[in-house]
């Protein structure tokens, strides 16, 4: 499970700063658009907020050192935080994976982003401008946002509305090829799943075992 939101995370901090590295070549349009500037700000907090809520659960032991006895025994005593901490405090010998991990999650959301533009290009409604690598990040960020179920109409208002602020129609569309597109490139992986079906992980002698050899254990 800790895995898994680790995944998360490392994909949500990563769309978080794509924005972030290009707006210091993006200046002028900053400077014209107040609304960019206070969504950039934004962002800025919660990827500050993100890494330090990492850091803290990656060195969290001189951290629980320091509180109550009340709050440090709930914290050590509770089975799943316990596992948790000690799944993520295994990382601290792996930084370098986490970092390439980063980087990788960097390059799928540079590629999403270009995905989208290219999907405004499908559409003819498009005049290309690296204003987008601001706007197209934080539009999937709006979308990934648990409101409704993939992000379906959310997501569309929040594209069109970002477009908009560019002067440029078409920010609804554009998302919507884009979810064309990754729901055709997903039926491959369905069939891959659909195949995973049939096939045998564990053998019927290994799954009959298992209960003999917990017992054998304790």
């Amino acid at each position: 499970m800790t895995v898994v939101l680790l995944d998360r995370a490392i994909g949500l901090f990563s769309l978080l700063l794509l924005p972030l590295i290009f707006a210091p070549m993006l200046t002028q349009t900053l400077r014209s658009e107040f609304a960019l500037r206070s969504l950039l700000l934004t962002l800025g907090l919660l990827a500050l907020g993100v890494a330090a809520g990492f850091l803290l659960c990656l060195f969290s032991d001189p951290f629980i050192s320091c509180l109550p006895s009340g709050a440090r025994n709930r914290l050590t005593k509770n089975r799943v935080i316990r596992h948790v901490r000690g799944a993520i405090a295994k990382y601290r010998e792996n930084l370098s994976i986490l970092c390439a991990a980063l980087g990788l999650s960097f390059l799928a959301n540079l590629s999403l982003v270009l995905v989208t533009m290219l999907g405004a290009a499908a559409l003819g409604r498009f005049s290309w401008t690296p204003r987008m690598f601001l706007v197209i990040p934080i539009g999937h960020i709006v979308n990934s946002l648990p409101l409704t179920p993939g992000g379906l109409g959310v997501g569309e208002t929040a594209f069109s509305a970002l477009f908009n602020l560019l002067g440029i129609r078409g920010g609804a569309e554009a998302l919507m090829c884009t979810r064309i597109w990754m729901a055709m490139i997903g039926l491959i992986g369905f069939a891959f799943y659909l195949h995973g079906v049939s096939r045998e992980v564990f053998s019927e002698s290994d799954v009959a075992d298992e209960p003999c050899a917990a017992v054998r254990e304790l």
